[in-house]
């Protein structure tokens, strides 16, 4: 009696480990993505177009001319998660036969929100790529008019387009900031372009008629911009030097934190009788992380005595989150300076209450270049980022020259 419940216990034991490995062996795998994915990500009922491409755990999504590295891949439930780098962002999907369905999934301060993800996997990326090289109308620059929910007119801003093999490539310039890297086609009159950086995504579509492009700008499951844009060479922006204001002789006093809780102010001892850089930031904006990329780069080739000193305005729910939000944009895209929080909420608590020598606050980012007297030497509202070209060059002309002005 005591063999033959022994032997079927054997027997039980036997046939649950093989259901276990059978079970193991047919789930989803990282390594069952290898290869090219053509993605859909849904805005509004308009299409916004990506790439991927992953081989053994790794890869990238490609934006136009720019690269997002995927660093990790997981499997819960069934499903495949991807961590979309420097934002709390991620995909979210199914895999079946040469197919995902998904979500692309953005955690908010106060929600998550989701956007229908579609794919298929596709031998080569010029399976989907326009196949017309489109007519040069569109090239050059464009002098754009935004307009409110009213109808009304909003801002300006300058688009500059350019025609690359069969892509019309380029981007969306305001006072503020710019769109960063839009992709698209342009044919039969009609201009379609989109933009994925992790953290936003956009769709620009619209005719081009009696010289003009009728156009709409949409972002996420709600928002959107009528935009009229007009060819006009001539046509530029305020100059960012000349938007943000500073209160009286402009000397500067803020009171912040580092990443670990010290208090860091304006009269610290490694700031008397020095020049020095304040960088109004968030993790959350791209064109604060594309200028931080550049003042990265640039401390590394031109190593001065001239303090980077970026305050963080964050969107999260507390401390520790903002904390940790900032922590990540420091090691995904490997910052060698030091980083401080002015604000975990930004909404309650904003820039001119931690920098009260400000008069106004515009843009993030905003940047604050101090003399040696610890007053505001210039303020640069904005950054024109690298999609923006010859933009992104006299920026770096004019930093260089404020630089040699501030060590003067």
């Amino acid at each position: 009696m005591k063999f033959v419940r022994r032997k079927t216990i054997v027997n039980i034991l036997k046939n649950l480990s093989f259901i276990i490995l059978m079970s193991c062996q047919s789930g989803p795998k990282v390594e069952d993505l290898n290869g090219r994915w053509a993605l859909e990500i849904d805005v509004q009922g308009s299409t916004l177009a990506s790439k991927m491409e992953i081989e053994n755990g790794k890869g990238k999504i490609i934006n136009s001319i720019e690269v997002i590295p995927i660093d990790e891949i997981k499997v819960e439930n069934g499903k495949f998660i991807i961590p979309l780098s420097i934002y709390p962002n991620h995909f979210e999907f199914k895999l079946e036969g040469n197919s995902i369905s998904g979500h692309w999934v953005k955690n908010k301060k106060d929600s998550i929100e989701k956007q229908e993800l579609t794919g298929i996997k596709v031998k080569d990326f010029s399976e989907v790529d326009p196949t017309r090289v489109p007519p040069n109308d569109i090239v050059g620059k464009w002098k754009v008019q935004f307009f409110d929910d009213e109808g009304k007119p909003e801002k300006v801003g300058m688009a500059l387009f350019k025609i690359e093999n069969t892509f019309v490539r380029g981007t969306i310039l305001t006072e503020t900031g710019d769109y960063r890297f839009l992709e698209g086609r342009f044919a039969d009159n009609f201009l379609y372009m989109q933009g994925f950086d992790g953290q936003f995504g956009f769709v620009l579509k619209g005719p081009y008629k009696d010289s003009k492009l009728d156009l709409m700008l949409y972002s996420g499951p709600e928002w959107s911009k009528k935009l009229i844009a007009e060819k006009d060479p001539d046509f530029e922006l305020t100059d960012p030097e000349k938007l943000t204001k500073v209160k009286g002789d402009g000397k500067v006093a803020f009171e912040v934190e580092d990443l670990e809780g010290n208090k860091f102010t304006h009269e610290d001892p490694s700031l008397k009788g020095k020049p020095y850089i304040l960088q109004v930031y968030g993790s959350w904006c791209p064109n604060c992380l594309d200028e931080a990329k550049f003042l990265n780069s640039w401390k590394k080739k031109f190593p001065t005595g001239i303090a980077i000193i970026p305050i963080g305005f964050e969107k999260a729910k507390n401390k520790k989150e903002a904390v940790g939000h900032i922590k990540r944009a420091i090691n995904k895209m490997n910052l060698e300076y030091k980083f401080y929080l002015g604000s975990y909420d930004k909404d309650k608590k904003g820039v001119l209450e931690v920098l009260p020598f400000l008069e106004n606050h515009l843009s993030y980012p905003t940047t604050i270049f101090v003399n040696k007297e610890g007053k505001v030497h210039k303020v640069h509202t904005g950054f024109s980022g690298p999609a923006t070209g010859m933009y992104f060059q006299a920026f770096v002309y004019k930093f260089i020259n404020i630089i040699k002005e501030l060590e003067k």
